[in-house]
């Protein structure tokens, strides 16, 4: 899978005195490139070279295309993105002036890395018990989510892949259905290290039936499963919207899905983010609070969970699919 860099430079273009001294542009408010989600798929790259024309406040007035890309859709987005720049204020002899700067936006679908701020991910999906069939329509949707938020993720199920330093170039480790006991004492140790050093965990539906006989891992997804329920729909409620996770989601939802039961309560340190209403839970056992979401600092890193995703249904929900890139997002310490 390609992945993408995107990097700029700025040469700034003013006319003063012999020997005026220039203060430096410098960025006071920034935001990320996005690189257009139909030239990613395409494979297009290409530079992008614009005029900007600064006023006195470090506000973007104007801009130019001066070297195209050869793609519009670059060119675009280049000249979208430069608007939205602000710059501290410039001034020539301490007198504040307008300049104009010009500023290249590099587009390359290249391989990223955490120290580039970017979100590396690793969904794992080795099952040594039940195979959930939406596992494969899961990856297919993970892919589509990292292709338009701009973030790398690779796939993987086997086992040898948790050690220390294949894990080190990843900033979260997403569970996908995994079942039952799937690494060996080495991946354990490899994937403890990973969290402590302030990785992110996040897991999907049956990752609470995962590693049974270890009580580290229990501590970090925060339970295990048990009696799963048939599937049926529910209303799931939003009682935290204050989450990347849950902001863009409704408060009540209805989803249709399995619903498992757990071996214990949550710990009083983990935070529920979203819970099942109890009136419309089917189960066969009384239920007054069910959690469906929730998260937790743990070990020096940081784990999030959802019920969801039993159905490949699930995976082309946009709401379970919001759902996940926030938990993404927070597991990677970006938002």
């Amino acid at each position: 899978m390609k992945h993408l860099i995107l990097f700029f430079s700025l040469v700034v273009i003013f006319f003063g005195c012999s020997g005026s001294k220039l203060v430096q542009p410098v960025l006071k408010e920034s935001v990320e490139p996005v690189y257009p989600y139909e030239a990613k798929v395409k494979g297009i790259e290409g530079s992008v070279d614009i005029l900007l024309v600064v006023n006195e406040l470090g506000d973007v007035t104007n801009t130019r295309v001066l070297k195209s890309s050869g793609h519009k859709i670059l060119d675009d987005a280049s000249t979208e993105y430069s608007r939205k720049l602000k710059f501290e204020d410039y001034s020539l002899e301490g007198w504040p002036v307008p300049v104009f700067i010009k500023w290249r936006v590099n587009f390359k679908l290249k391989g990223i890395d955490v120290e580039n701020g970017k979100i590396n991910v690793l969904a794992f999906s080795k099952t040594e018990e039940y195979r959930h069939e939406s596992i494969e329509t899961g990856k297919s949707s993970l892919t589509k989510l990292a292709l338009e938020n701009n973030f790398h993720i690779d796939f993987s199920e086997d086992a040898s892949v948790f050690n220390e330093k294949n894990l080190s170039q990843y900033n979260v480790i997403v569970f996908l259905n995994t079942t039952g006991n799937i690494l060996d004492s080495n991946g354990e140790l490899a994937f403890q290290k990973f969290i402590r050093n302030k990785g992110g965990f996040v897991g999907i539906h049956s990752a609470t039936d995962t590693e049974h006989d270890w009580n580290w891992y229990r501590e970090l997804v925060g339970t295990r499963s048990k009696n799963p329920e048939e599937i049926h729909k529910a209303v799931v409620r939003i009682i935290d919207k204050n989450h990347p996770s849950t902001k863009d989601l409704p408060y009540t939802w209805e989803v249709e899905d399995e619903w498992s039961m757990f071996t214990n309560k949550l710990p009083d340190e983990i935070k529920v983010l979203a819970v099942v209403d109890e009136i419309t839970f089917k189960g066969e056992e009384p239920v007054l609070y069910q959690p469906y979401c929730w998260y937790h600092d743990f070990d020096g890193g940081r784990a999030w969970f959802t019920v969801g995703g039993h159905k490949s249904e699930n995976y082309s929900d946009p709401l379970f699919m919001k759902q996940i890139l926030g938990g993404i997002k927070y597991a990677a310490g970006v938002e």
